[in-house]
């Protein structure tokens, strides 16, 4: 987002936007504020930047390497897949977030392939259809995190990755939207992908010192969980 963006703006749809990101659904209407807030605040573009390096050292970019970003909101991820050179899938319940996606896409000379799901329901794809899976914005929606651990470990390859930041962030709001017994320490999710058929390795320590981390807010600082489905 450029400074002329950033401008256009205004404190009202800044203030409307973050109480939405409160809300069990996660249907924003208004993408730009959404671009900002998360950029600005929780620091996206540098998160997705780490990210996909995490899973890059892992899965190498080739040509036709499928992989889904889920619960894309505005693409961070999506673009950064796609501009490495991996085949791009990206799911959001939202129309307006995929149509702010796909614009940005093309504004890049990317390609990415958009698809309206939600990530508590059955996902529309076949089973083993990627060879990986990351999500940045999903954390705070998950009302059924039995249904999305089962649904993500179906659609990934037998020996794919999911890599699923941890974010203090999300702590709070996730706990309002899926009740109090929702576990969201990296400890405790990392025990619930292992009973979906994971196994797991955690990266907390790294992402702390890495530059590319450089300047996130300490909230926002991820714990990677790296899912390998067995």
């Amino acid at each position: 987002m450029n400074e002329a963006q950033e401008h256009a703006i205004s404190t009202k749809r800044i203030i409307k936007t973050g109480f939405e990101m409160l809300r069990k659904t996660g249907e924003y209407k208004d993408p730009e504020a959404y671009d900002y807030i998360v950029d600005k605040f929780l620091g996206r573009s540098k998160l997705a930047e780490d990210l996909i390096n995490c899973l890059q050292k892992r899965l190498p970019v080739q040509q036709e390497i499928k992989v889904l970003d889920e619960a894309a909101g505005t693409g961070a991820l999506s673009l950064e897949l796609a501009k490495r050179g991996y085949k791009t899938y990206a799911t959001d319940i939202s129309q307006d977030m995929m149509g702010k996606l796909q614009a940005k896409a093309k504004e890049r000379g990317v390609n990415i392939s958009p698809v309206l799901a939600n990530s508590n329901n059955k996902l529309p794809f076949e089973d083993s259809s990627f060879a990986a899976i990351v999500t940045a914005s999903a954390n705070r929606y998950i009302t059924d995190l039995d249904t999305f651990l089962r649904e993500t470990h179906r659609v990934l390859n037998k020996g794919g990755y999911f890599v699923w930041p941890i974010l203090g962030a999300d702590i709070i709001p996730w706990k309002r939207n899926s009740g109090l017994d929702q576990p969201t320490l990296s400890f405790s999710l990392a025990k619930q992908m292992e009973k979906h058929g994971f196994t797991v390795q955690t990266d907390m320590i790294g992402s702390l010192f890495r530059n590319t981390l450089k300047g996130v807010p300490a909230y926002a600082i991820p714990t990677y969980l790296i899912g390998q489905k067995k």
